[in-house]
């Protein structure tokens, strides 16, 4: 055994909470203080974190001095998260524009961790993150995983499905640190997906962690051959990464008799809600949330507007007023905290017509009834005219399945774009393995 994995080895058998950081320590602190807060409490948080990082942004940020400065903004007039509306929006494309620009001059950029997003719809955005930003990030995924009785990593046996983590000859491997059993979403044929079955049954499986569309193939194969007794030990399934549709929901809802928790943020990490009781909730201490219309104002109950994030964790690379361009539905606010009804994806998960009509993909969904036989599906838009139906069967499909989902995607989109039928082996991913039910490519 090399030096390496047997110092490895023998941390691992330490209780988690001796390796823990202070930040990590410190933030959790905050986290348990937050659930007891009144919306004036937080405010009163928001407030004090938000001036902070807006003041240290515009003295040491080149970007946000000379744009606050051309776009006549005085950052003593911003005295509250009540004026955030005063600051004008970035999004994607301005920081990779002006990357160099946001890093701060009070940070040694050799000592801040490099990250990568986007990449599906166009080329990557390259940005960076402190110790502080990855600590408070951890901590806020294990309060909410502990929320709902799982105790993290390290501490408690946990099957993982999601992503590329695996070298593709592998099938599965165990980490001792993390007491996580992995398995490789690139091997999502019916013998592995037994195996998975077999390992929750055989290990008394309690937690899984995985993409919607990973453990929607598991829990197909467990409805369709009744395999629910071999997973009742399954208190809880968290799902990320991907948006996670009602039918997915369902199924996964059926084959283990309990309701997903899945959670929304992302990697340029200025926001994270996560869903309970059929609405997602905002972790309000994380950053400032918005919902705003096109012209940068917050929504009205019931409107659909963009999600916009103000980080208040990355002093290094501050995103303050960034357009996610995915979406919600606003439905109100609870202790101060924003809560939405729906969470929609990027402007490329749209199917949109030459008049600018667009079909997002919650809409779309609603014709998965009229299919059952298949193992993965998606919408693919190359051109406004007709959208590629990529499907693939399994062994009880007939043409018939796919015929009755064609009619009732043209019933959806009242016949503005054509449906083309296409039988697939596979459906390409990316690197990452997550899968998309609605790809457009001219969007």
């Amino acid at each position: 055994m090399k030096l390496k994995e047997f110092i490895r080895d023998i941390v691992a058998i330490l209780p988690r909470v001796f390796l823990q950081s202070n930040e990590y320590k410190k933030f959790t602190k905050v986290l348990n203080e937050y659930e007891t807060w009144d919306e004036k409490e937080l405010h009163r948080y928001q407030n004090r974190e938000f001036l902070k990082i807006l003041n240290h942004a515009y003295n040491n940020v080149p970007f946000y001095k000379k744009f606050y400065d051309e776009n006549n903004i005085d950052i003593k007039e911003i005295k509250s998260i009540a004026d955030i509306e005063k600051l004008p929006i970035i999004n994607k494309e301005i920081v990779k524009k002006y990357q160099g620009e946001f890093i701060a001059k009070n940070y040694d950029i050799s000592k801040l961790n490099e990250t990568y997003t986007g990449g599906t719809t166009s080329s990557p955005m390259r940005f960076y993150n402190t110790k502080m930003t990855n600590e408070r990030e951890k901590a806020v995924y294990n309060w909410i995983w502990k929320k709902f009785g799982y105790n993290g990593p390290g501490n408690e046996m946990c099957l993982i499905l999601r992503g590329n983590i695996l070298n593709d000859d592998l099938a599965y491997k165990y980490d001792k640190f993390n007491k996580y059993i992995i398995f490789n979403a690139k091997k999502m044929e019916n013998e592995n997906i037994k195996y998975i079955i077999d390992t929750i049954f055989e290990k008394n499986i309690k937690n899984i962690q995985a993409y919607p569309s990973l453990i929607y193939l598991v829990a197909k194969y467990i409805n369709k051959n009744k395999l629910h007794k071999k997973v009742k030990t399954v208190l809880n399934i968290f799902c990320s990464s991907e948006k996670m549709f009602n039918f997915q929901r369902n199924e996964i809802k059926k084959a283990f008799n309990l309701d997903v928790v899945d959670y929304y943020g992302h990697n340029e990490r200025t926001t994270v809600f996560y869903y309970m009781n059929g609405y997602y909730e905002e972790v309000g201490i994380y950053g400032i949330t918005e919902i705003i219309d096109e012209k940068g104002h917050f929504v009205l109950e019931g409107q659909r507007g963009n999600i916009v994030g103000t980080s208040l964790n990355n002093y290094a690379f501050p995103l303050i007023r960034y357009n996610t361009y995915d979406s919600a539905i606003f439905n109100k606010k609870d202790n101060g905290n924003i809560i939405v009804n729906d969470i929609e994806g990027r402007a490329g998960d749209f199917l949109v017509t030459k008049e600018g009509k667009k079909f997002s993909p919650t809409l779309l969904e609603f014709a998965i009834d009229k299919i059952d036989n298949f193992r993965d599906i998606q919408l693919l838009q190359k051109s406004y005219e007709y959208v590629d139906v990529m499907i693939v069967p399994d062994e009880k499909f007939t043409m018939s399945d796919a015929e009755k989902f064609k009619k009732e995607l043209e019933l959806i989109v009242n016949n503005d774009i054509l449906f083309k039928i296409n039988i697939v082996d596979n459906i390409d991913k990316p690197k990452n393995s997550k899968s998309r039910f609605v790809v457009s490519k001219i969007t």
